[in-house]
C-alpha cells in the first residue's frame, strides 16, 4: 500500500491530572476551515467521500472514531481515540467514518475553504478517477 494513504501525527500534551492538559497542534498545511461532528450516533456512517485538492486532518478530541480510507493501492482502517493525535488525509483518498458511542467529538481542520466542487460522493466515479490517475 503506497504512504500516501494517510499518516498519523502525535502531538504532545502538555500539563498533568491536577490542571488539565494542553495540546498544540500544527497541521502539515496552512488551515482554510475548521468543522466539528458532535452528538454522533453509533452505528452512523459519515463521510463517504474523497476531495480533488482539499487535504484533512482529523482529531478525535473525545471518544473514538474508526476511519476506512482508500486509495488507488487498497483500504486500510485506522482507530483514532487519542486526543493528541491527529489523522492526515490526502487529496483523493476516499473516507468513512464510524463511531461506537454516542459521546464523540470529532474536529478537522481542510486545507481549502468549502467547495461542494471539490467533493466526489460517487464512489463510482471516484474509482474511474483513481484509475485514470494511475494509469
Amino acid at each position: 500500500m503506497s504512504d500516501d494513504l494517510f499518516a498519523v501525527y502525535a502531538y504532545p500534551p502538555h500539563g498533568d491530572a491536577a490542571r488539565g492538559f494542553l495540546v498544540a497542534m500544527e497541521a502539515p498545511f496552512p488551515v482554510k476551515r475548521a468543522f466539528f461532528i458532535h452528538d454522533w450516533p453509533a452505528g452512523v456512517k459519515r463521510g463517504g467521500h474523497a476531495h480533488r485538492e482539499c487535504q484533512q486532518l482529523f482529531v478525535v478530541v473525545k471518544g473514538r472514531v474508526d476511519f476506512t480510507l482508500r486509495n488507488a493501492h487498497g483500504a486500510m482502517t485506522q482507530t483514532m481515540e487519542i486526543p493528541h493525535q491527529g489523522l492526515w488525509v490526502p487529496p483523493m483518498v476516499w473516507v468513512e467514518m464510524e463511531t461506537l458511542n454516542l459521546d464523540n467529538v470529532l474536529l478537522c481542520l481542510c486545507s481549502t475553504e468549502y467547495d461542494e466542487g471539490d467533493y466526489l460522493r460517487d464512489y463510482d466515479e471516484w474509482q474511474r478517477l483513481v484509475k485514470e490517475s494511475n494509469a
